[in-house]
């Protein structure tokens, strides 16, 4: 009788997938006609920059149409010219969006407008040279780690809605046309650098706002 032999006792798991890893965001590029502006985000998910985007006069760079948006700029510049709207701004009140990592400069408006955006995070960006200001948050948002820099207007603003102002923390602001970082009630502001802004260093108005510095002792 022939000799039969068994197969390895450990044999190899499954064969790895030669199929491309998908990339879970939606990119998006610097549109080929001015025409093509605003950049218009009208479906909830995630989103990113893939390379530099500079805008056109008379427009908006980018435009939020939902909730539940994340936009991270991913390290690129998203960047105005003479006679431009702002760079990020939404079309109606929305809730739950996320703008990081990256640079928003030279808008002929705000930089990033979120005064209709609540509950909302911004982190890691850099807005300088804005005409009418860097960031303005709204409605129990998180501003953190933003650097808010020669803004002709407001550097840092956190407006506050039915109660619910935001926090501000890590931050820096200076050499802002108009006040450093400007609080509009139910604000927590802790351990941000405001200095050589034209108007207030962080002023606040309104009731509810608290600030501290990181060692828990005076007010920044």
């Amino acid at each position: 009788a022939g000799v039969v032999r068994g197969g390895p006792l450990d044999p190899p798991g499954s064969p790895s997938s030669t199929l491309p890893l998908v990339e879970p965001r939606t990119p998006i590029r610097q549109p080929a006609l001015a025409a093509d502006f605003p950049i218009v985000i009208s479906a909830p998910g995630s989103y990113y920059l893939a390379e530099n985007i500079t805008g056109v006069a008379g427009k908006d760079g980018i435009q939020i149409y939902a909730d539940a948006v994340t936009l991270d700029l991913n390290g690129f510049a998203l960047t105005g010219v003479p006679g431009s709207e702002h760079g990020v701004a939404p079309d109606v009140p929305r809730h739950n969006i996320h703008i990081s990592h990256g640079t928003v400069s030279s808008w002929g408006a705000i930089g990033i407008n979120g005064s209709n955006f609540y509950d909302s995070i911004y982190e890691d960006l850099h807005l300088y040279n804005n005409a009418f200001g860097g960031i303005r948050a709204s409605g129990n948002s998180l501003i953190s780690r933003i650097v808010a820099t020669n803004n002709g207007g407001d550097g840092i603003r956190m407006t506050s809605l039915a109660g619910f102002g935001g926090i501000i923390r890590d931050s820096t602001a200076s050499t802002n046309g108009l006040d450093g970082i400007q609080v509009l009630g139910d604000t927590l502001v802790v351990g941000n650098p405001s200095m050589t802004n034209t108007g207030t260093a962080i002023p606040a108005y309104g009731s509810g706002n608290r600030g501290y510095t990181r060692s828990g002792r005076g007010r920044t």
